[in-house]
């Protein structure tokens, strides 16, 4: 099986997305599946302003033939016979403390999908992933994190999707709201570690 994975930060493998995909991704590959790997900022994807993994996924359209059906009440599309994508991942990370913040990006994935009428087979999400790391280093419990984020990508080859009692390891909270809130007013970076 073969696997493209796109990872829309604009730190590239610098930032918390890498540090969470890279992981998926060797998951993946242990499970035997082939990836290769693309930084929707170094795609070159113009000219929309709203970001680089928002311009990759208006490119899509090329891939999905010209003609529409209706399915389920609603206008859907589906990829060209040569596209062999079978299954949409979201693999995603936050600055902020509540898991809940990623529904819209989680529906517009799933929108994405069902559009093209390929599998939605779920979402690996990582709030407040600033706090995996405590001076440049990864905490025990970013470690447990990673390790759970492998476990991921190794089950959506080997067994066709994602436990979700795998996910809730993920996304699970490190430390309290207040406590997340108390870091970063006293200075903890969160956003630049996207």
């Amino acid at each position: 099986m073969k696997v493209i994975a796109i990872n829309g930060s604009p730190r590239m493998e610098k930032g918390n997305t890498a540090m969470i995909l890279t992981p998926f991704i060797q998951g993946v590959m242990d499970a035997g599946a082939e990836v290769e790997l693309f930084y929707a900022r170094r795609l070159k994807v113009k000219p929309c302003t709203c970001g680089e993994m928002q311009n990759f996924i208006n490119r899509l359209c090329p891939l999905i033939e010209p003609f529409l059906e209706n399915h389920e009440g609603r206008t859907r599309a589906k990829f060209h016979k040569q596209v062999k994508i079978r299954k949409i991942v979201l693999v995603s990370t936050g600055g902020w403390w509540e898991k809940a913040n990623f529904e819209t990006v989680v529906r517009i994935t799933e929108e994405l999908a069902k559009d093209a009428s390929v599998e939605f087979a779920g979402a690996v999400l990582r709030p407040h992933a600033f706090l995996m790391k405590e001076k440049g280093k990864l905490t025990k419990d970013g470690e447990a994190v990673l390790n759970a984020v492998k476990r991921a990508g190794y089950e959506l080859i080997k067994e066709g999707g994602m436990n979700k009692e795998t996910l809730e390891r993920i996304s699970r909270p490190l430390i309290s709201q207040e406590g997340t809130q108390t870091k970063i007013q006293q200075g903890e970076e969160m956003g630049s570690n996207v």
